[in-house]
C-alpha cells in the first residue's frame, strides 16, 4: 500500500523512480503529468531570470538588511546609555509604531500616487532620517529620548 501511495503522489525521473520503488510490488503504472518526467527540473531560482524580479530582489536584500543593523544598533545604544532592559525593549517597541500608523496611509497613497515616486520619496527620508540621526550620534549629543524619535 505505502508504495502506491508513493508511486501516486510523486512524478519522478526514471533513474530515481526505480531507485525508490520496487515496481514489483506494485500492479499499476505511475501516473504521467502533461510534460514527461525527464523534463522535470527543480526550477528554484528560475525568477531570478527576470531583470526586473532581480532589482527587486537586490535591493529588498539590502533594505532588509539596512533595517536589521538599524535595528541591532538602537539597541546596542539603548543598552550603552540606559543599562535597562525596559529602555530597549522601549526603544524596539516604539520603532515598530510607525509601521502601524502608517500602513493604511501607505496603501491609500499607493492606490493614488506612482509607486516608484512614492517608494523613492519614503526612502529619500528613511536616508535622510538616517543621516541625521548619524550626525547626533558623532557629535556626542546624544541622549536616551533620541532613540524614541
Amino acid at each position: 500500500m505505502h508504495s502506491q501511495i508513493v508511486t501516486t503522489l510523486f512524478i519522478v525521473d526514471e533513474r530515481q523512480r526505480s531507485s525508490v520503488i520496487d515496481e514489483s510490488q506494485t500492479n499499476f503504472s505511475p501516473i504521467q503529468g502533461p510534460e514527461s518526467s525527464s523534463k522535470l527540473r527543480l526550477s528554484t531560482f528560475s525568477s531570478l531570470r527576470h531583470r526586473n524580479y532581480r532589482y527587486l530582489f537586490a535591493s529588498t536584500l539590502m533594505a532588509s538588511g539596512g533595517n536589521w543593523i538599524q535595528q541591532i544598533t538602537l539597541s546596542w545604544l539603548a543598552w550603552d546609555l540606559s543599562g535597562s532592559a525596559l529602555i530597549v525593549g522601549a526603544v524596539t517597541a516604539c520603532r515598530g509604531l510607525p509601521s502601524l500608523i502608517a500602513s493604511p496611509l501607505g496603501g491609500v497613497l499607493s492606490d493614488r500616487v506612482e509607486r516608484i515616486q512614492l517608494i523613492l520619496v519614503i526612502q529619500l527620508t528613511l536616508g535622510l532620517l538616517a543621516l541625521g540621526f548619524a550626525l547626533v550620534v558623532g557629535s556626542g549629543h546624544l541622549e536616551i529620548w533620541h532613540l524614541f524619535v
